[in-house]
């Protein structure tokens, strides 16, 4: 079921994207339908990306949770956007992977208007709040 979800959802996040030289997946005739298709199953989705990452699915997890993050994104669902991104973090370090780790942290910046996630060379991540410019205090791990 998570692998359907995703790669049905990396299809359906072609068509807002299109380049014209590439053809797109059959699964959706077009941009209205692949994005009608995101908005019904939007909350399945969202509780996929948990499944994935509760049940050791991590690689389907932040694939699926990475296209849906554009998804969210594009559409205005922000507290989705937050929740998928925090997923994401969690997956990507449990993955280890410091590109996805950087990634998925950029996602939850984004996602979380005055909070960024900053990644050391160490991997730990702190959670800095903007006020007037920088604040250096980190709020949490």
């Amino acid at each position: 079921m998570l692998e359907h979800y995703r790669a049905i959802a990396i299809a359906a996040d072609r068509h807002p994207q299109a380049v014209p030289e590439l053809p797109l997946p059959e699964e959706f005739p077009g941009r209205a339908e692949a994005l009608d298709w995101f908005d019904a199953e939007r909350a399945n989705l969202t509780a996929a990306v948990a499944l994935g990452m509760t049940t050791y699915h991590l690689e389907t997890s932040g694939a699926l949770s990475g296209t849906l993050v554009r998804y969210f994104e594009r559409r205005h669902h922000l507290l989705d956007w937050e929740i998928v991104a925090r997923y994401r973090v969690v997956t990507a370090k449990q993955l280890g992977i410091p590109g996805a780790i950087g990634a998925a942290s950029n996602s939850l910046g984004a996602a979380v208007p005055g909070t960024v996630t900053v990644c050391g060379r160490s991997g730990r991540s702190s959670r800095l709040r903007l006020r007037r410019g920088w604040d250096t205090k980190a709020s949490g791990r």
